[in-house]
């Protein structure tokens, strides 16, 4: 019998261990690359999945709750009614069965023959655990969120405007604003999903517009209306209207306006009480006192009458001035077309420029005693005249006597002074406050006659008398002013002034006795 030597049967083993190496690596790469299971012993989640299907895997993830939460959100609400919605995939937080079972499929399908065959020998002698990190919150992704929220619903404060015409006040309520704090709405995401708070409701930050201040409108738009008044030259300024508003209704109406409304509130016009046209009314409207003297004497004595009448007419004394005739008139010259007249100067008559005036300043004082103003200062002439009633004359002289009287009155005077058909009229206008009347009268206290002087006159005969000045009669006047009502009841009678009138002595011219 032929037998084999041990070496034979040992060389046949070793022959055969590569052709069954080579023959278990073709099949497992075969099966690595054509079976539908999953390596045996693979383990995820603390779940065994090794020889399941993908599909049998990815129904035991599911079972073991992954993806539970992928159906998760949390939806954010804004007050005004606008609301946005972030998904658990969106925040980073959704779970993929599908995928976690792929990777533990593609495990041995590499494609390498010697890698997959290794990794499939493993997997038959150990347990292979995956391990899978859990998703974690973007919080990256939640700020974009909250930043598409804030783009869509952030606005800027429109402030109240207010605009005035000449009738009405028109105020326009702003529109609030809102801002989203990104940051305060990035966490309260964050916290919802940690939470698993599905909803939550955000008030942004809110910026009404500034609450009306119709006080301070009020100082702008408002101003008080302005009676008629005199300048410093007593010349009419106009009135002017007012313009007001009712703070306190404004601030109900604004109370009831809506954001980027527009309410209407009236102007009211406010009248002065007094107008231009009532101080014209009254500004020389009312004829005080007039009083009139015939003019007499030469032609030259009634030209400087005229000359100081025209000085004076239209003269304006403002209430409480003092008129003074001489300021008035000013200095009489030839130059100003005065001439020389009859004066009494040191008691005797002589010729004088400017003489004669005396009759307008004493025609002057009747008027203002009649038109109950208050005398200055006054002088009587050394003579008594008798153009005016005793006591009632004024004697002026530049350089000397003046004559002076105070506007008493609280409104402006005007003196007109003119010479008419022989006749030097003068009168006091202004604004009468009483409807009374005065009366002048006088009383002679003491009469003084004239001294008889006799002068020898060589061009009479002897024996022969002949009066050259009759002379005066002197006297001392009292003057009373006498005030009455309207209807003629006396108020009351009050001294005025005491005139002292020197006499003039009676010249009589004799012949020489021889």
């Amino acid at each position: 019998m032929n037998r084999r030597s041990p070496l034979a049967g040992l060389r046949y083993l070793l022959w055969l261990i590569p052709l069954a190496l080579t023959a278990l690596l073709f099949w497992g790469g075969f099966r690595a690359k054509n079976t539908e299971l999953l390596f045996p012993h693979q383990r995820l989640r603390g779940l065994e999945l090794g020889n399941l299907t993908v599909e049998d895997a990815v129904a035991a993830l599911q079972a073991a709750g992954v993806g539970a939460g992928n159906d998760f959100s949390v939806t954010v609400s804004y007050p005004d009614g606008y609301s946005f919605t972030v998904t658990a995939a969106e925040a980073g937080l959704a779970q993929d069965a599908e995928a976690e079972a792929e990777v533990l499929y593609r495990y041995g399908r590499s494609g390498d023959l010697r890698r997959d065959l290794w990794d499939w020998l493993s997997s038959l002698l150990t347990a292979r655990v995956v391990e899978w990190e859990e998703p974690e919150l973007d919080t990256d992704a939640l700020r974009a969120a909250a930043q598409r929220a804030a783009a869509e619903t952030d606005s800027a404060m429109t402030p109240s405007a207010w605009a005035a015409s000449d009738t009405e006040l028109c105020w326009t309520r702003g529109c609030a604003g809102q801002t989203t704090d990104v940051s305060e709405l990035t966490r309260l995401l964050t916290q919802a999903f940690l939470l698993k708070k599905s909803s939550f409701t955000y008030e942004p930050l809110r910026q009404e517009p500034d609450a009306p201040d119709f006080a301070a409108i009020r100082q702008q738009v408002a101003y008080p209306c302005r009676d008629a008044a005199y300048d410093a030259d007593w010349n009419v300024i106009p009135e002017e209207n007012g313009l007001d508003f009712d703070a306190e209704a404004a601030e109900a109406m604004a109370g009831e306006t809506d954001y980027g409304e527009t309410m209407t509130v009236p102007l009211v016009i406010l009248y002065p009480e007094v107008t231009a046209e009532d101080l014209r009314k009254v500004q020389y409207a009312d004829l005080l006192a007039s009083y009139t003297t015939e003019l007499v004497g030469t032609d030259v004595r009634q030209q400087n009458i005229r000359l100081a009448a025209e000085s004076m007419n239209g003269c304006i004394v403002e209430p409480g001035a003092v008129f003074s005739f001489n300021e008035v008139v000013g200095q009489r010259t030839e130059e100003r077309g005065f001439g020389a007249a009859p004066a009494y100067l040191g008691g005797q008559v002589v010729m004088e420029v400017g003489g004669g005036i005396c009759q307008v300043s004493s025609t002057l004082y009747n008027a203002v005693l009649l038109a109950d103003l208050e005398i200055t200062y006054r002088t009587c002439h050394r003579y008594a005249q008798t153009y005016v009633p005793y006591g009632m004359d004024a004697t002026v002289s530049w350089g000397g006597p003046d004559f002076q009287f105070t506007n008493s009155t609280t409104e402006p005077l005007r003196v007109d002074a003119s010479c008419e058909d022989g006749r030097l009229t003068i009168e006091l206008w202004g604004t009468r406050r009483w409807d009374g009347y005065i009366v002048m009268s006088y009383e002679i206290e003491q009469t003084i006659p004239p001294t008889e002087v006799e002068q020898v006159d060589a061009s009479l005969a002897p024996g022969t008398r002949k009066v050259s000045d009759w002379g005066r009669e002197g006297m001392v006047v009292q003057t009373y002013r006498s005030r009455y009502q309207a209807d003629g009841t006396l108020i009351e009678t009050v001294p005025e002034d005491r005139s002292e009138y020197a006499s003039k002595n009676k010249i009589v011219l004799v012949g020489p006795e021889t």
